[in-house]
């Protein structure tokens, strides 16, 4: 049995601004024989309009404890 076969889709979140990291989980890939991942872009979350959203939730509900907008 194949980690492929275990696991036949794997998701990879990787910011658009490094793609140096992206470069490096390939990397990674091929050598653990890993064939079936996608790249999710993500988004960063320290960039407006999500920094705004996120302070407002923060303040809304601090008992969460909310340590920051990519979180």
């Amino acid at each position: 049995m194949s980690i492929n076969s275990i696991f036949p889709h794997i998701l990879i979140t990787n910011l658009d601004s490094r793609p140096d990291r992206w470069a490096k989980i390939q990397e990674t890939m091929r050598q653990a024989n890993i064939s079936q991942y996608q790249r999710l872009p993500a988004i960063n979350g320290y960039h407006n309009p999500y920094q705004l959203q996120w302070r407002i939730l923060f303040t809304k509900y601090p008992q969460h404890k909310i340590s920051s907008p990519g979180a």
